[in-house]
């Protein structure tokens, strides 16, 4: 079965990470109330949000690649969260990282670390039933070693694929999966590289075409308005529930606020709270290192709200990272709002957010730079 998640005028929805919302949102309603999922998204990421609104259970994992480019970092990071993972990868075995010196990071005072790499069958069958995989960049080698899962427990698998489009037909064939893309359209050999569903019913597949049925007649009444979006999908945000409102705010808001304190960071400081305003400050060094879930290609705006700045101190110069290349230097003060535009060409990877503060101020024990109040990622710049 192929289905199309094109608007009644014939033309695609502008962002890329709007399809993304939508069929995950759909996937959501079309499991089972007690399903659960293994991904390899941050648990900031919008996908964690929507399977949070809609009650399913998670397990985060971290592929081997990752860990490997970020090592001790990106292991803090998740430690001062408290969230458990496991690092999967085509082979079970060990790897062992080895510290490097970083700007705001001792790392020769650091031993090697060995991190235990798990195959997906090692890490979950028999412990739990498994619905949806979700991984990003995979190959067919890390498919096979997930053989014994897909047998038994037939999850949905989404997935980037890079590699030759035939070999993963070839795959699906041999396994009784179905691919489509990323607008539920069919895959032949001449696909290009990109993000792919493997459904391993059509019943499934089926029930999440149907839940992404576009209201045409919202479509000819509302025009493009972004107002459009909730009444064009009514299964999907007009539902009542948790999992509707939170669709339909991305939608129509076309926008992400990270919460600040699940937020895969280093050189931040704990999250704090006064009546409903909560910040992190940055700080004990110069530089903080942010992991932003951008997993579609595209446009985006990001946006940092500043709320203070140390006593003492009535401005400060930040410079912004991305992916190691400077995308601004701006002077700030309490109040101020950091904001630039990026392109994420590479989604199947998080994007690195660096922030370097000129000054730090000792208050009460803590080198501090500047409070960020707001993280806020927007797309469809257009509208």
């Amino acid at each position: 079965m192929n289905a199309e998640l094109y608007p009644a005028c014939g033309k695609p929805v502008q962002h890329s990470i709007v399809e993304q919302i939508l069929i995950q949102s759909a996937i959501c309603r079309a499991l089972p109330r007690n399903a659960h999922v293994i991904m390899d998204n941050l648990p900031q990421s919008i996908m964690a949000s929507l399977l949070n609104a809609a009650g399913i259970s998670y397990d985060m994992v971290v592929p081997e690649q990752l860990l490997s480019k970020y090592g001790h970092k990106l292991i803090d990071m998740l430690s001062a969260t408290g969230i458990p993972f496991s690092c999967l990868g085509e082979q079970a075995g060990q790897l062992q990282l080895v510290p490097r010196v970083e700007a705001g990071f001792s790392g020769l005072a650091r031993t090697p670390k060995i991190v235990n790499v798990q195959t997906v069958d090692d890490a979950f069958v028999g412990l739990r039933k498994v619905n949806w995989l979700a991984m990003e960049e995979v190959s067919i080698g890390f498919l096979n070693s997930a053989q014994q899962c897909i047998a038994q427990q037939r999850p949905l698998i989404s997935l980037f694929y890079g590699g030759n489009v035939t070999s993963l037909l070839q795959w699906c064939e041999m396994n009784q999966y179905e691919a489509v893309g990323a607008s539920l359209t069919g895959v032949t050999s001449e696909s290009s590289a990109g993000k792919y569903y493997l459904f391993p019913s059509s019943v499934l597949l089926k029930q999440v075409a149907e839940y992404l049925a576009a209201d045409e007649t919202a479509e000819a009444q509302l025009g493009v308005s972004l107002e459009r979006q909730v009444h064009k999908w009514p299964a999907l945000c007009k539902s009542g529930d948790a999992l509707a409102q939170l669709t339909s705010d991305y939608l129509t808001t076309c926008s992400r606020h990270y919460p600040l304190a699940t937020m895969q960071a280093s050189g931040l400081y704990a999250a704090e709270l006064h009546d409903d305003t909560e910040w992190r400050w940055t700080g004990p060094e110069h530089d903080t290192v942010i992991l932003l879930p951008m997993r579609a290609k595209g446009l985006y705006r990001v946006s940092l709200s500043v709320l203070a700045l140390p006593e003492g101190l009535e401005t400060n110069t930040v410079r912004c990272f991305m992916n190691g290349i400077q995308i601004t230097c701006q002077e700030v003060k309490a109040g101020s709002v950091i904001t630039f535009d990026y392109f994420s060409d590479k989604p199947e990877l998080p994007v690195e957010l660096l922030l370097s503060v000129s000054q730090t101020v000792n208050c009460g024990g803590r080198a501090l730079g500047v409070a960020i109040s707001g993280i806020q990622v927007a797309w469809n710049l257009s509208e």
